[in-house]
């Protein structure tokens, strides 16, 4: 009689966690089917077309066939629109057939840590309570949702190293490659230990491992065909714009959001702890425990450095709302009874992000009723509404451009400064983007070089609408400075315009334009503190050198922070810059606040003044993380 009570029992057990995993897999597929792009509102239009135009710009570039590494380089690659959801110019069964997949890794990522898990409750908290995070439509949680998903299947196979096991994570990693580069670069590295470890430890395995370490270069490479990658060069812009991300793209927000990121400490703290304390006392299996705890940690880390670099509370957030799936994939905080330390922990990692989000009351991101999950209705007759076409719902054009300038530009090929790409192709304009659509991100030497290259050769777009302006405080002049060079020497004003509260010119490149040169004039060192004057047509690199402490700060959070002080008969202005824009270098004796100023320079007038540069000054927040030297290089400037 126990026996078949316990069968029972157990059958219903198996049932509850079939239902619970197939619900909470079903509400986690997107509230919508396809993302539409429509018009800007003319309010605030220029600060709020800066995310949509690089989507737009995203999509713009699929349907033209660009070359992924050569003509466009992003952190997104050509499988965006599988985060994005978009489907200008995309088979929208592409995207239903990834949702598919999605939706049953999500499933059966949920079903096996429940049948394998001891402490059921505690799985079914974990699930819901990650459901009741996780949005309706991810954006780019979805490259993390993915990497989850992939650590959760190499964290079963060096368990048990069956065959089948690896089919996800393969599928997996190719996909993570081109949807977003940073998260697939990690991807690679945990995917790598994994298999070495089972190459170790299982001698029988040894040919599936062998062959599975060939399988992914393999279809990477045959797909690049397919989707226009040149890999190399996206490999290499890919880690520049890693690397320039952690450089410049912080925001010193810990003060107002302070309480978030000591929830988040506390989280990594104790997960982390656990593990390492557990393992030490526990040496069975030691190497495989060293992989596990290798594998949270860096899905831990990818999660922290994507919340906590940015810092705005949209990124923040999505560390706690992807945080419980880590704890859940790890498998090591579910597999204890109810009353055991494990469970402690376990149900303490679990308060920390409920009550993040409780302190902050309305975070618009949330989706807190099950019922918005369960019903799909709008998936579903979005995927049956779906065309080539459909996301497009740019027109009628309600930011048009002043008749003058559409009939100046007309067919010509057109580019923007510094990000608005929204404004062009809602304005049917012959848009031929520069590599790194927008000025912010071009924040390294390789980046920078990739514009200036199109720039400087006849391949050029003939038109240029341009607005002078940065983000983060930072200097605008200097987020392209040798793009703007280029513009400087080889492009001439036609027209100028006043839109949606803005100024701008429309530039239009010299008939007899010919590449400008930077030629080596001369190489010195000068001490932290010293004064660069800058020279008429001189243009300038600056070299800091970091110390081993300062490298160790830049790993496990952004760099320290560097400013650029520009000092002027009316003072000083300081200015966010990076080491990696220091070293694409920088120049002017004028100081341009405006695209008044950028104008005047433009056009040669006399400076004013108040406006001449005396001298341009390196800050640094930390003068202890680097040596006293700065090695400047000059450049002369010719045609």
């Amino acid at each position: 009689m126990n026996t078949i009570l316990k069968k029972v029992s157990s059958n219903r057990s198996i049932i509850f966690g079939f239902l619970i995993s197939f619900i909470a897999a079903y509400s986690m597929l997107p509230g919508f089917f396809e993302y539409s792009f429509y018009p800007v509102d003319s309010v605030d239009y220029f600060w709020k077309s800066l995310d949509s135009s690089w989507s737009l710009a995203l999509s713009y570039a699929n349907q033209n066939n660009f070359v992924w590494g050569k003509d466009i380089a992003f952190t997104y690659g050509p499988l965006s629109f599988l985060a994005l959801r978009t489907t200008m110019g995309i088979n929208k069964y592409i995207l239903l057939l990834s949702d598919v997949f999605y939706i049953v890794n999500l499933f059966l990522m949920f079903f096996i840590s429940y049948k394998k898990a001891a402490n059921k409750l505690l799985v079914s908290i974990l699930i819901l309570v990650s459901v009741l995070f996780v949005p309706n439509y991810l954006g780019g949680g979805y490259a993390l949702l993915l990497l989850f998903i992939f650590i959760f299947w190499l964290r079963i196979y060096i368990d048990n190293p069956v065959n089948y096991f690896l089919v996800p994570p393969i599928i997996i990693l190719i996909i993570l490659f081109f949807v977003k580069f940073n998260t697939g670069l990690i991807s690679f590295v945990i995917y790598f230990v994994s298999l070495i470890y089972v190459f170790i430890n299982f001698r029988n395995k040894r040919i599936v491992v062998v062959t599975a370490f060939l399988l992914v270069p393999l279809f990477i490479y045959i797909l690049s065909f397919i989707l226009n990658v040149v890999i190399i060069d996206y490999v290499v812009a890919g880690f520049n714009l890693v690397t320039g991300y952690n450089e410049i793209m912080y925001l010193n927000t810990s003060a107002e959001y302070g309480l978030y990121f000591k929830l988040a400490y506390i989280f990594i703290i104790i997960s982390l702890l656990y593990l390492i304390i557990k393992f030490s006392t526990d040496r069975h299996y030691l190497q495989k425990k060293i992989v596990v705890l290798f594998m949270f940690s860096s899905g831990l880390f990818v999660l922290y450095k994507q919340a906590f670099i940015r810092a705005d509370i949209g990124h923040i957030f999505e560390f706690f709302i992807y945080s419980l799936l880590i704890i859940l994939l790890s498998q090591e905080f579910v597999n204890k009874k109810t009353k055991s330390f494990t469970s402690i922990v376990s149900f303490t990692l679990i308060i920390i992000p409920l009550f993040a989000f409780y302190k902050y009351s309305t975070p618009t991101f949330l989706q807190t009723v099950f019922k918005e999950k369960l019903i799909k209705k709008e998936y579903f007759t979005g995927f049956i509404k779906t065309t080539n076409l459909s996301g497009n719902n740019l027109y009628p054009n309600n930011n048009a451009l002043p008749q003058n300038i559409l009939n100046k530009i007309s067919q010509k090929t057109v580019d923007i400064f510094p990000w608005n790409v929204h404004l062009i192709l809602e304005n049917k304009l012959n848009y031929l983007p520069r590599p790194v659509l927008q000025s912010y991100i071009s924040y390294t030497k390789q980046l920078e070089n990739l514009n200036f290259e199109l720039y400087n050769s006849n391949k050029g777009p003939n038109q240029v609408l341009y607005d002078y302006a940065s983000i983060d405080t930072r200097y605008p002049l200097f987020d392209e400075a040798k793009v703007n060079q280029v513009l400087l020497h080889n492009y001439h004003l036609t027209d100028t315009l006043y839109h949606n509260g803005r100024s701008m010119l429309l530039l239009e490149k010299n008939q007899n334009a010919t590449p400008i040169k930077f030629v080596l004039q001369k190489e010195y060192a000068i001490k932290v503190g010293s004064a660069i004057i800058p020279e008429k047509d001189i243009y300038y690199e600056a070299y800091l050198y970091p110390n081993l402490k300062c490298k160790i700060i830049s790993i496990f959070s952004y760099s320290p922070e560097i400013y650029i002080q520009i000092v002027t008969k009316k003072g000083f202005s300081d200015f966010r810059i990076s080491k990696p824009l220091l070293e694409t270098g920088f120049f002017g004796n004028n100081l341009i606040s405006s695209t008044s100023d950028f104008k005047s320079m433009l056009l040669k007038e006399k400076i004013k003044e108040d406006n001449l540069v005396k001298g341009y000054y390196f800050k640094l927040a930390n003068e202890d993380l680097y040596l006293d030297k700065i090695r400047i290089k000059e450049y002369k400037i010719i045609q």
